[in-house]
């Protein structure tokens, strides 16, 4: 099975794997390892917001290493989580090469507790020294209270605590991560080779840090963008490429321009982007409608007019920003050239090579008005042209990007405007208008719908 995924591709070919997947016919190709090849690991964080406090919803996780032989001749990956969520891991190959076929995967824990690891070794041999002496036989059980060793046909249930002086194991290690094994379906046993294993954790974290100065004097503007990533997944990840994303729209905030040594329990803060100073801005007013989504039915209505009462008028202050620098719009701390905290709420993005930051509100008004609509059923098409009269009630000319949704389908074309479009994005047409002080200006468009 083919997964598309955010992060950057590593060329692998994945097949989708289930906990105690028995005889799975799709084959799983095993590459072989590159002379000197280290492990490479990328993290997609998805926050459940940028700015203030996101906190990390859940990471993807590519991780590419050496696989080693297994406890019972099977493939084994280790180095993993303490937890992860077994319905999302998927195996990874580097050249395609046909491999047998997947007959059983296996999720190992770690040894977080003495507990846990006597519970793994369940069915191993083991010595146990008691008051009485030892008893040499099977590990069949543990709880809090007592051990079951099976002693040829015996089975011997000896009391934890004073009576229970030590626990051996003839061959035993601690293990500090979890471990994922796979055998095949044919019973062979693959030669160790270079994986990479897709999964998904909640044990990573981030916290974002914005936060900027206006100087509306100058028209200048500093901006910093940080990010705090926690590891809580025990794991030593080593130098890991970071993308982050934002939830529920998963919009793609720039990968961080260099890898993070992301070592187990570590809080690492680095930048979204490097910092901007003194860069100038120029005013600009946002002018953005609201549109409840409505039932499809209601949406190819012609009755229906894209109202744009419940929409918002704001000063903007847009700025030119690196290429590579992305942030979703997002919540920023303010502060103006005197430090002074801005009470008003204050958003920021930045996309394309651009940067605009909103606050307040201006002295600007905009009347929507649908002109005319007609639907045809039999082309399954929505004809709508609408006009907006924008008016300055201010008293120095104002530049004016007018966002209109196109909410109806996803389907959508403008035929013909009054103004050309400015920049268009998957549900919205925006167009950009100089309008002088005390004085309106008429924007009219016409979009056709279809479905």
């Amino acid at each position: 099975m083919a997964y598309t995924t955010h992060m950057a591709p590593l060329r692998y070919h994945y097949q989708l794997l289930s906990l105690a997947m028995v005889a799975v016919t799709a084959g799983i190709a095993v590459g072989q390892p590159k002379p000197g090849q280290a492990r490479r690991v990328q993290l997609a964080i998805h926050l459940d917001s940028i700015g203030g406090e996101g906190y990390g919803a859940s990471t993807d996780v590519i991780d590419e290493q050496m696989a080693t032989a297994g406890p019972s001749g099977d493939i084994a990956f280790a180095g993993l989580p303490r937890d992860i969520d077994l319905g999302s891991v998927e195996l990874a190959t580097v050249d395609g090469k046909p491999a047998p076929a997947i007959a059983e995967q296996r999720f190992w824990p770690a040894d977080d507790s003495p507990e846990s690891h006597l519970l793994r070794q369940l069915g191993s041999p083991v010595t146990v020294t008691t008051t009485r002496g030892e008893v040499v036989g099977l590990l069949r059980a543990v709880d809090g209270d007592s051990i079951a060793v099976e002693v040829g046909k015996e089975l011997r249930i000896l009391r934890r605590g004073a009576f229970v002086q030590d626990v051996r194991f003839a061959s035993s290690q601690w293990r500090p991560t979890g471990m994922l094994t796979w055998r095949f379906v044919d019973g062979k046993t693959a030669t160790p080779s270079m994986l990479g294993v897709r999964y998904r954790t909640s044990q990573i974290s981030a916290t974002t840090n914005l936060s900027a100065m206006l100087d509306e004097a100058r028209r200048t503007i500093d901006v910093s963008a940080l990010v705090t990533l926690h590891n809580g997944t025990g794991v030593d990840f080593g130098p890991a490429q970071v993308t982050i994303f934002t939830e529920p729209t998963s919009d793609l905030v720039a990968p961080l321009p260099n890898a993070v040594l992301l070592a187990a329990a570590a809080d690492v803060t680095v930048a979204l982007f490097p910092a901007l100073r003194k860069v100038s801005v120029t005013p600009i007013v946002i002018v953005e409608s609201s549109l409840p989504l409505k039932g499809i039915e209601t949406e190819r209505e012609c009755g229906v007019s894209q109202s744009t009462a419940d929409g918002m008028t704001a000063q903007g202050y847009e700025f030119v920003a690196a290429p590579n620098a992305i942030l979703p719009r997002s919540a920023i701390r303010l502060t103006t050239a005197n430090q002074l905290p801005v009470d008003d709420d204050v958003t920021l993005e930045i996309a394309n090579g651009r940067g605009l930051l909103v606050r307040g509100t201006a002295t600007i008004e905009v009347e929507h008005q649908q002109v005319d609509c007609t639907t045809d059923e039999k082309a399954n098409t929505l004809r709508e042209t609408i006009s907006l009269t924008v008016r300055n009630t201010g008293k120095a000319a104002m530049q004016v990007e007018l966002r209109e949704p196109m909410e109806r389908s996803l389907r959508w074309k403008v035929e013909r405007s009054s103004e050309p479009i400015a920049e268009r994005t998957t549900l919205e047409a925006r167009f950009r208008i100089n309008v002088p002080a005390n004085a309106e200006k008429q924007v009219t468009y016409t979009v056709v719908y279809s479905w």
